[in-house]
């Protein structure tokens, strides 16, 4: 599996709980709709530690290939660029290749 890793921080003026319900949301549903999506985790920052992201979402994939194909979907990247601009501050993705698992 290969997967698309976002570190994620809400805009300055949204509340965390606004955040969450928004990324889980509007913001998953049309996740959930890209082609090749094989699963979708969205975890939240634990509230007691010092971070400046607020999430992390995993998005999986068969291939790095299926991860661009589902990135050049031209109607789902005009919503996302739409929604990104409701909610997103800031995020840093990197795509990474499973290759460990415990236990």
């Amino acid at each position: 599996m290969v997967k698309r890793v976002a570190l994620v921080r809400r805009k300055p003026d949204m509340t965390a709980e606004q955040f969450w319900a928004h990324y889980t949301g509007p913001h998953a549903a049309i996740v959930q709709r890209m082609p090749g999506l094989r699963q979708m985790v969205l975890s939240r920052a634990v509230e007691d530690q010092v971070t400046e992201w607020d999430a992390v979402g995993e998005l999986w994939f068969d291939s790095t290939t299926a991860v661009k194909r589902a990135f050049e979907d031209e109607q789902i990247l005009a919503e996302l660029r739409a929604d990104r601009s409701l909610f997103l501050g800031a995020s840093e993705v990197v795509i990474v290749d499973e290759e460990i698992r415990w236990p």
